[in-house]
């Protein structure tokens, strides 16, 4: 693909346990909503009548490792005024970030076992027990078989997922991806995280990515140029989100953003369109909102002059993620 021709975020989908939807609603939705009680197991969880509002295959609804990112694919989809499909199913493809949807699948198997008897265990619920289920899920329920991976790398898998899906589309491999970040609990998966200082989250983001001729070839806005960056690419002061934790000069996304494990990266990237937008993005610090107000809506003083932001995400083993997004006339 030559450099010429930049990847450009189309669509972004969210749901998480406030609401779901595109940019706007959601923000808006965590902007003013009251933060939800946890489970009695301990974690921030999806309603499960927002399920009822889609029609997923039995497939995909008797999974919730599945059916959270089909929710964000869903909106990431009509944002981008995309048909399920759409370009060919050969040439769309999906890079889905997750931590904990193989160990959910053992679990559940586990479980059944001891209460039928291996005889008795459905046929479906073993292939739920590998970490790529949900993906290949996905991409059998829109037709697509275009290039399917999936990540865990904890906090980094959203934006490492950004960084896979950019060479994919920059080797010509795929002409649309959907890339983004899953994740889904239990109580087995949160008690091993007793004594933390934070409640942990369900929720799921995705984005459509596209090389910028063919966005514009069909007519769909282009919400931002994306590209891998690093940290010395730029000020640290040009950070408008550091994740997963707040450090003097970054901003980090509050309320569930925060808590949600593999759907960080790419949420913060959700967050960053919504500040270019207009959105109220709601932050952990003062001082955090101030960087994000004064980044997104002065620039360098000149309204029309191209703006960025450069996020990175960490996991645990301090692998680090980067990602640039541009935003120009062509990017709002």
């Amino acid at each position: 693909m030559p450099e010429s021709d930049p990847i450009a975020i189309t669509g972004c989908g969210w749901v998480t346990p406030f609401a779901h939807g595109d940019i706007e609603t959601v923000l808006r939705a965590v902007s003013t909503a009251i933060r939800p009680s946890a489970t009695p197991d301990g974690y921030w969880a999806v309603p499960g009548e927002f399920l009822d509002a889609y029609a997923f295959p039995n497939e995909i609804r008797q999974d919730k490792s599945a059916w959270l990112p089909a929710i964000a694919v869903e909106w990431a989809l009509r944002s981008a005024r995309l048909s399920k499909g759409a370009g060919g199913s050969d040439r769309v493809g999906m890079v889905l970030g997750t931590t904990h949807a193989g160990p959910m699948g053992m679990i559940r198997f586990a479980e059944e076992v001891r209460a039928q008897g291996p005889r008795f265990v459905s046929p479906i619920h073993f292939p739920q027990t590998v970490g790529n289920y949900p993906a290949g899920a996905l991409a059998r329920a829109l037709g697509n078989r275009g290039p399917n991976l999936t990540l865990a790398c904890g906090e980094a898998s959203g934006l490492q997922g950004v960084q896979e899906a950019c060479g994919i589309l920059r080797r010509n491999e795929a002409d649309v991806m959907l890339v983004g970040g899953s994740e889904a609990l239990s109580l087995p998966l949160v008690v091993p995280t007793d004594g933390r200082e934070f409640i942990p989250a369900e929720g799921a983001c995705f984005l459509v990515l596209e090389r910028l001729s063919g966005s514009t070839s069909r007519g769909a806005n282009a919400m931002a140029l994306v590209e891998p960056g690093t940290l010395d690419d730029g000020p640290r002061s040009h950070i408008a989100a550091g994740v997963p934790h707040a450090e003097k000069g970054h901003v980090r996304i509050a309320a569930w953003v925060g808590q949600c494990g593999a759907a960080l990266g790419a949420a913060a990237v959700a967050a960053c369109l919504g500040a270019a937008m207009g959105a109220s993005v709601p932050v952990a610090e003062e001082d955090g909102d101030l960087i994000v107000r004064r980044f997104f809506e002065d620039g360098t003083g000149e309204p029309e002059a191209t703006r960025q932001a450069l996020m990175y995400a960490e996991d645990r083993f301090g692998r680090r993620s980067h990602v640039r997004l541009v935003f120009s006339n062509t990017g709002r």
